[in-house]
């Protein structure tokens, strides 16, 4: 396999969930460092926006859009904007999520459970729901599914796996 260059992904528009920073942030600038426009997306605008300014600095291309994997409906109205806005989606990139509880998990409250699976669970779910009818419409279906224990990558009509 060659390695990347700063071309290779030229045109493509490429979403990333947990943009505005860590793992999402630094995702979104190589993705856009080989030539893609990243669809920043995330709760905090402030983050987004850094992470924005940093692919700029660097000559990328960055789009910001505030969203809440929670919410089926923030999700949606991401989905419906990048459609509108570019027409399609070539790259998802399901990184957003939670973790560190601060403590034992017997003793972790059930509302902040809820919170770690409806943001690690349903939100992929609600990210593949939404972007995936716009992917197979433009031409087929890539993402990257990130997850504390594996990275699954999704391409056409297969699913190839890999612990980490």
């Amino acid at each position: 396999m060659t390695s990347p260059t700063a071309s290779s992904l030229a045109g493509q528009i490429a979403v990333v969930t947990g943009a505005g920073r860590g793992i999402g942030a630094a995702i979104a600038r190589n993705l856009a460092g080989m030539g893609a426009v990243a669809v920043l997306c995330g709760r905090r605008r402030s983050s987004l926006e850094s992470t924005a300014a940093a692919i700029s600095a660097a000559g990328g291309q960055g789009h910001v859009v505030e969203c809440d994997v929670m919410d089926l409906g923030s999700v949606e109205r991401l989905a419906a904007e990048v459609e509108r806005t570019f027409r399609r989606t070539d790259i998802l990139v399901n990184n957003a999520g939670i973790g560190g509880f601060g403590g034992p998990l017997h003793e972790l409250p059930p509302d902040s459970w809820d919170k770690v699976l409806n943001t690690n669970l349903r939100g992929v779910y609600y990210c593949i729901r939404s972007f995936a009818p716009v992917m197979i419409r433009a031409r087929g279906v890539r993402g990257i599914q990130m997850g504390p224990e594996w990275i699954e990558l999704l391409s056409g009509g297969g699913v190839a796996s890999a612990q980490h």
